[in-house]
């Protein structure tokens, strides 16, 4: 781990994103990334930059499962990415399209599909709310009740794309919002950019 150890700060010492990211050997927008979209807590300093207590970034890191003597390291190997998709042709795609750059799981049940992704621990899931009869954006708001997937990622891939369709997505946690059909290149990059902030908690 760089920058000092966890054992040489004191609870009230402050930090900065750039103090916090060097102690934990991680990017700077990963701090940004936790503190706008999870509540890491911050103050602000006269001139508008982030001011991070010691002890709330020890308690935000034990809120997301890392002890304090832990360390935290960035991902190896192939991030899951499940998909939830009640077009068997869809899956299919996404298969074709990403297995070789991430390990792809195909929710079976995709109007009760938490089980499933809890065993799996994805790192993202891509998501479509069209399942027929169902409302899926009510299996989006169970999706992200749920503890253990409330901050995995989720980019939404439909053609359910009107403008309250995208809101109400974005409203229920969604990360992304994108318009079937997807050509490779873009979906890919898409997820690398959402991924970018993603590390492993061990």
């Amino acid at each position: 781990m760089s920058g000092k150890e966890h054992t040489d700060y004191k609870p009230d010492d402050i930090l900065s994103p750039i103090d916090a990211a060097k102690l934990l050997g991680i990017a700077r927008t990963t701090i940004n990334y936790w503190i706008r979209k999870y509540g890491l807590k911050v103050s602000r300093s006269p001139g508008g930059r982030y001011k991070i207590r010691f002890s709330d970034l020890e308690n935000f890191l034990t809120l997301h499962g890392v002890g304090s003597r832990k360390r935290i390291k960035r991902h190896e190997g192939k991030y899951v990415v499940a998909v939830v998709d009640a077009t068997k042709a869809s899956c299919e795609q996404y298969r074709k399209q990403l297995a070789r750059d991430f390990q792809i799981s195909v929710v079976k049940r995709v109007t009760d599909p938490i089980d499933e992704l809890i065993e799996m621990r994805p790192a993202m899931i891509i998501f479509d709310p069209m399942m027929g009869g169902v409302d899926g954006f009510s299996v989006l708001r169970r999706m992200r009740a749920a503890p253990s997937l409330a901050s995995t990622l989720v980019m939404i891939i439909t053609n359910r794309t009107n403008e309250d369709d995208v809101v109400r997505g974005f409203d229920l946690g969604a990360n992304d919002y994108v318009k079937k059909p997807q050509g490779e290149k873009e979906l890919k990059a898409r997820l690398r950019n959402l991924l970018r902030f993603i590390i492993d908690l061990r």
